[in-house]
């Protein structure tokens, strides 16, 4: 029942521990259960550091990783202040009573290796959080789309786990979101449609997945965006030309994906920055950003080249992801086949080893420079 006991509790029975004045009931800390839980559900006493943890019954009191305002919890930073890449050696599953933790405004357990299962989507509750730092543990399973409820939240740094399926469309929600890292994750499907409203976008970084179909076309559209990493992903498609139009866009990274066409004219405007582009095969030399920087190669300039074997007419085998016209100037490296009954332009042919043309029944190739 309520009132006020002297205890002696022991760390088993996971709740204040040592000779103390308790007060039990409503006049409990509202912040001490869901810490406690913490504690104990990720192994707290082999934590590298864990001062003050359940020596009393008050976690405003000088617990390690944890400041209060006004009483209340509002930061809880469970790294490590002198190696900050190794943590503090939380282990074991990151509890759902997280969620009771009201007030809080910032989370940091990064760098935590044996931090395991599923992200809480209890998180969504903590409506106070700006600031989510879930780097490099090892989560798994899906993104809960209760993330998009945190209206408030500037920065989200889930990268670096074993984060599966694709990312929630709710994560559009995020209207007030300045940094968002999901890299060196499992996830799939396609950037979400819905990140078009993330206006306040400076940062997003997703490379290291498996994301695929096209990059969006809509980056322009931010006006403080200044870095986009998106490599090693299985992009397909053109590179947006509006990219070359961001002036705040300070790192371009979309290298090691499948991406096709030629090099936009505008994205002359990033040179001298920070541009990634090599390992498409698709792209004029692989991706030889030095070369379009120092002379325009790889922009579309009357000039196709082949990139792979295949049909004429399918615009993929193309350098520039475009079809041949009257007066462009084609060179074949691969075996292309002009199919039955289908006519076919250019306006000078030239080949290279490798290169060959081959014709079905009917097929037509019209030359005119």
């Amino acid at each position: 029942m309520n009132g006020s006991y002297s205890v002696t509790a022991t760390d088993a029975a996971g709740y204040c521990t040592g000779n103390a004045a308790v007060d039990v009931g409503t006049n409990l800390h509202p912040d001490y259960l869901p810490l406690a839980n913490l504690y104990n559900s990720t192994k707290g006493d082999s934590w590298f550091n864990r001062s003050g943890w359940l020596s009393n019954c008050d976690p405003c009191s000088g617990w390690f990783g944890v400041s209060c305002t006004d009483g209340r919890v509002t930061e809880l930073n469970l790294g490590n202040p002198v190696n900050r890449t190794q943590g503090n050696n939380l282990d074991g599953p990151f509890p759902q009573t997280v969620g009771g933790l009201l007030k809080l405004r910032k989370l940091v357990v990064s760098f935590n290796s044996k931090l395991t299962g599923p992200i809480p989507s209890s998180l969504g509750q903590l409506t106070d959080l700006r600031y989510v730092d879930l780097f490099s543990n090892n989560f798994g399973g899906a993104i809960p789309a209760s993330l998009g409820k945190l209206a408030n939240v500037d920065l989200l740094y889930l990268g670096f786990n074993g984060l599966t399926g694709a990312i929630p469309t709710a994560l559009g929600e995020l209207k007030s979101i300045k940094d968002i890292h999901l890299g060196s994750n499992n996830l799939t499907g396609p950037i979400p449609s819905s990140f078009r409203q993330l206006k306040t976008l400076q940062r997003l970084a997703l490379s290291g997945n498996r994301l695929s179909g096209s990059v969006p076309d809509y980056f322009n559209e931010f006006p403080a965006l200044s870095e986009l990493y998106l490599t090693i992903n299985q992009f397909t498609g053109p590179i947006p030309a509006s990219l070359g139009t961001i002036n705040s866009l300070m790192v371009l990274s979309l290298a090691v994906n499948q991406l096709s066409g030629c090099i936009p004219t505008s994205l002359k405007n990033l040179c001298g920055r920070r541009v990634e582009i090599n390992g498409n095969a698709g792209l004029p030399g692989g991706g030889d950003w030095a070369s379009f920087c120092a002379n325009g190669s790889g922009e579309y300039d009357g000039t196709l080249t082949t990139t792979k074997s295949g049909y004429w007419h399918d615009q993929t085998v193309w350098s520039c992801g475009a079809l041949p016209h009257f007066g462009d100037q084609v060179l074949l490296q691969n075996t292309i086949t002009i199919q039955s009954g289908k006519s076919s332009q250019a306006g000078y042919l030239r080949y290279t080893t490798g290169g060959k043309l081959i014709y079905e029944a009917g097929g037509q190739l019209f030359m005119n420079p």
